[in-house]
């Protein structure tokens, strides 16, 4: 069985990888495929081959981005988990497969176990269907209710206005306060006044004060 955070690795390195060139813009563009095959499902050392697929891979050189995110897997993998991934293949977002297998399986998990399916003329004994539910939904300008892992490794749920992501991979964000104070729709005059002074302070005052936070790509789990 493969390891989960062997996938999960893979997966945030993934993501980054989109944000990136899409120039560090949030705009919900995310992965139409990210699928492992595993030569033997059995076997704790399998094998794998990666297929992915994204509608911004499209026209770039397929050599160049394997490339890259081998590079990138070799910086963050183990060398067992490195070694595991035996091929690494780019498929068209148009492909039959691709559209067909997000058809069938589009319900939103962020793992899910694909057993003897006819997919797209092609027959898939086994596979690890892998979609990223944070790309989808993370976008900015928009308020999110957003699970994170906080200073204690758990899973804690927030809310989030999403400004940006910096080039190291940090989420700016209002939080549940600077939405409250500075965003709310329905405010009595004296909110309204205190939201206008609040909206001509500095990012950071607002920081120093709670009203924004970063959080790193790598702690948010899933946006609901």
């Amino acid at each position: 069985m493969v390891e989960l955070h062997f996938i999960h690795t893979i997966l945030k390195r993934l993501e980054k990888y989109l944000i990136k060139n899409n120039d560090f813009h949030l705009f919900g563009d995310n992965y139409d495929l990210i699928l492992f095959i595993p030569s033997d499902k059995y076997l704790s050392d399998a094998k794998y081959s990666l297929l992915i697929s994204a509608k911004s891979l499209n026209n770039l050189q397929q050599k160049d981005v394997i490339k890259e995110l081998l590079n990138d897997f070799k910086g963050v993998l183990k060398f067992d988990e490195y070694n595991a991934i035996s091929r690494l293949n780019i498929l068209h977002s148009e492909d039959p497969f691709v559209k067909n297998l997000k058809f069938v399986f589009g319900f939103r998990e962020e793992v899910i176990e694909i057993k003897e399916t006819a997919i797209g003329g092609v027959t898939l004994d086994f596979g690890y269907y892998v979609k990223s539910l944070v790309l989808d939904k993370l976008i900015e300008n928009n308020a999110l209710v957003v699970e994170v892992k906080d200073q204690d490794n758990k899973l804690v749920t927030i809310n989030a206005g999403i400004i940006r992501i910096e080039t190291n991979f940090d989420v700016v964000h209002y939080t549940g306060k600077g939405l409250r104070e500075i965003w709310r729709p329905e405010m009595n005059e004296e909110e309204r006044k205190k939201a206008e002074v609040l909206k001509e302070k500095s990012e950071e005052f607002l920081m120093q004060n709670d009203y924004i936070h970063k959080t790193p790509l790598d702690n948010i789990r899933k946006v609901k």
